[in-house]
């Protein structure tokens, strides 16, 4: 898996359970675990990157006059920055497994998930029929 995909599948599988967390939804023991499994995965390369895009904002960034850190769009580093970005991004998210949901997995017809947590589970290619 890509590391902007599991960073979508983050917001995606963090939605279910929030939402789950204020009204259970009627999933099994093993599509639970599946879900808590990848969701810690994911928060991990997600802290990761966030991590990783500090360092590069503050190596490639220059100060304002608050003391933060930032690179002007227009500015010489900005491409590098962006070129770092989209190499992260598109890098293996290491630690995060090939997982798949179905229909049946998410029980579609008794659970009310979201239709853009469902379109941003297919987006991050999980959702499969």
């Amino acid at each position: 898996m890509k590391t902007h995909q599991a960073l979508l599948l983050k917001k995606q599988l963090s939605r279910i359970a929030e939402i789950d967390a204020k009204s259970p939804f009627d999933l099994s023991g093993s599509v639970r675990f599946k879900i808590a499994k990848t969701l810690r995965k994911c928060e991990a390369v997600e802290a990761d990157f966030e991590k990783v895009r500090g360092e590069l904002i503050r190596a490639k960034g220059v100060p304002d006059d608050k003391g933060n850190v930032n690179i002007d769009p227009r500015s010489a580093a900005f491409p590098e920055f962006v070129a770092a970005i989209d190499e992260i991004l598109a890098g293996e998210a290491e630690g995060v497994p090939d997982i798949t949901f179905t229909e049946t997995d998410l029980k579609l017809d008794k659970n009310s998930i979201p239709i853009d947590v469902l379109n941003g589970l297919i987006a991050a290619d999980v959702m499969k029929e």
